[in-house]
């Protein structure tokens, strides 16, 4: 899945020894991803950028869930703030997941959902998502999926479901 038409900025501020980005992806009209902010490229390499989505296409994603999970689909609205280092990275922020499906590699099963979804510190939250197997059963989903700067997924996630396909192997 292609990004769109991207249009990067980028200047160096000399009193402040970092560099000023300001980048936009665009789809026909549509600006789907824009990001603004500093890099300090001094010892530590910090970072300090907002981040907005307006209906961005989740297949970017596919490469850095396959691990955890294959064929992600759907589009994501919402801000983020990136900050920490290009080592450490830390996203905070909300986002509107649309029609957002994915499959769950070690399950097998494809689930669904529409709803927002929080990021605290990397951690990706989920507080009452109504959740859609393939057969269209319905669930809650509540937990939290965890990680150490986007390696080590732990999931700690709860279903409050009844006829819902959880497995399928």
């Amino acid at each position: 899945q292609m990004l769109g038409n991207t249009i990067v900025h980028s200047s160096w501020d000399n009193i402040e020894k970092s560099v000023l980005m300001n980048a936009h992806a665009k789809k026909g009209n549509l600006r789907t991803f824009a990001l603004n902010g500093e890099y300090f490229p001094g010892e530590k390499g910090s970072i300090d950028f907002d981040i907005n989505m307006d209906k961005l296409n989740l297949d970017l994603f596919n490469p850095y869930v396959k691990n955890v999970a294959n064929d992600l689909k759907g589009l994501a609205t919402g801000d983020l703030k990136l900050s920490g280092t290009l080592k450490e990275p830390v996203i905070t922020g909300e986002i509107m997941m649309q029609e957002a499906a994915v499959t769950v590699n070690y399950l097998n099963t494809r689930y669904r959902f529409t709803d927002k979804v929080r990021i605290e510190s990397n951690q990706i939250m989920f507080d009452d998502i109504l959740l859609y197997d393939q057969y269209r059963n319905s669930s809650i989903l509540n937990g939290t999926i965890s990680n150490t700067y986007f390696k080590d997924f732990r999931l700690n996630l709860s279903l409050d479901a009844r006829s819902f396909q959880f497995l399928n192997t």
